[in-house]
């Protein structure tokens, strides 16, 4: 288990959710400190506890531990500020992928 993948992935999945850690470990029934842990790479997490964070980011388990495409090239055509780019690469990578 590459816990730098997991700890990038919990970055961005609660960034893109608007949540800070603590509200995070809170609906994963952890202390601050053992997700931030988690997010920070500093621990090898639990499947319990990787089971409790995707539930409580309502993703599944694979979003959490699923290394994230790289797309070399990307243009966005957009009038607003893409404030969410790193989760839309990621969808897009997804979406490419499965093509």
């Amino acid at each position: 288990m590459d816990t730098q993948i997991i700890a990038t992935n919990l970055v961005r999945l609660r960034k893109d959710r608007r949540m800070t850690q603590e509200e995070v470990a809170a609906a994963a029934g952890l202390s601050r400190g053992t997700f931030r842990k988690i997010e920070k790479a500093r621990a090898v997490p639990k499947v319990e506890n990787l089971r409790a964070i995707a539930r409580a980011l309502d993703v599944s388990m694979r979003e959490l531990v699923a290394p994230m495409p790289r797309l070399l090239r990307v243009r966005f055509r957009s009038p607003k500020r893409l404030k969410r780019r790193d989760q839309v690469l990621v969808t897009v990578g997804r979406w490419l992928h499965d093509f």
